[in-house]
């Protein structure tokens, strides 16, 4: 009989946009989505977790799994991760982009801000272009997803990143729902 593995998600916010946490943001609907799909799901908010993101990822990276126990799956949600050190503890990046009118008419509408506020905070992102160059010079070797959701409204580009997450998290697994013993790379 092959063993299960349960997933623990746990989520830690951006620094710089701490907008994305608050009632009914992109962020709040996923972690409903993570504890309802996944169960057992540690999802933490605020700038403390941020801080102690490194010690966590540090304690479970020298973890070893022994069969019938937890698979530790970490979702890191910052909007300025290639700018951060802690792109650095990541194995993979997943991009959400979109036109720069919609990114500041979606700010806009979550945040009650004025077009010139939406704007300096949609500009202080820096562009997709960039980020991927970044991505590229430095050799980053995990997979690297990009999302263009300028078409889509906001419940359907959550909804093609939930489809796209659970196809991702079962091709990671499979390696382990094959053999348990097995690691699945880069974990």
């Amino acid at each position: 009989m092959r063993s299960r593995r349960r997933c623990q998600a746990l989520h830690i916010p951006p620094t710089a946009s701490h907008s994305l946490t608050e009632r009914n943001s992109a962020v709040a609907c996923s972690q409903s989505h993570i504890q309802k799909n996944y169960g057992n799901s540690t999802i933490c908010v605020g700038r403390t977790s941020m801080r102690q993101l490194k010690r966590k990822l540090n304690l479970c990276r020298g973890m070893q799994f022994p069969k019938n126990k937890s698979v530790l799956l970490i979702i890191l949600e910052a909007a300025l991760l290639t700018e951060s050190s802690l792109l650095s503890l990541c194995d993979d990046v997943w991009i959400m982009t979109c036109a720069k009118g919609v990114a500041v008419r979606r700010v806009m509408d979550r945040n009650d801000l004025t077009e010139a506020q939406a704007e300096a905070r949609v500009e202080s992102q820096g562009s997709v272009e960039k980020k991927l160059d970044f991505l590229k010079n430095i050799k980053f070797k995990g997979e690297v997803l990009v999302f263009d959701t300028t078409n889509d409204s906001l419940e359907e580009g959550l909804k093609r990143v939930t489809i796209a997450f659970d196809e991702y998290w079962c091709r990671k697994l499979e390696p382990l729902q094959k053999d348990p013993d097995e690691e699945s790379s880069p974990w």
